[in-house]
């Protein structure tokens, strides 16, 4: 019974020092090379530009939704 206790507690031991060892690495600032910070600049910009036109295509929705709806309301006024 001591043996099977000793055996689970050494499991325990094993995992939480595999644990420690993972939460080490995630702490150190990840080796990334020039090429793969290149690609995440780009990214970067793909985003900016992507959210850029995004923006600008609601604010001319929305200009051509107030014309109609000026409009509409013009032709409405005189029937």
């Amino acid at each position: 019974m001591v043996a099977v206790e000793e055996e689970r507690m050494s499991g325990q031991i094993d995992a939480i020092a595999a644990f420690d060892e993972i939460v080490i690495k995630l702490r150190e600032p990840p080796v990334v090379s020039a090429d793969a910070r290149e690609i995440a600049t780009q990214l970067r910009a793909l985003a900016d530009t992507v959210r850029a036109g995004r923006d600008e295509w609601v604010v001319a929705a929305a200009k051509r939704a107030q014309r109609l709806s000026a409009s509409t309301q013009r032709r409405s006024f005189w029937r």
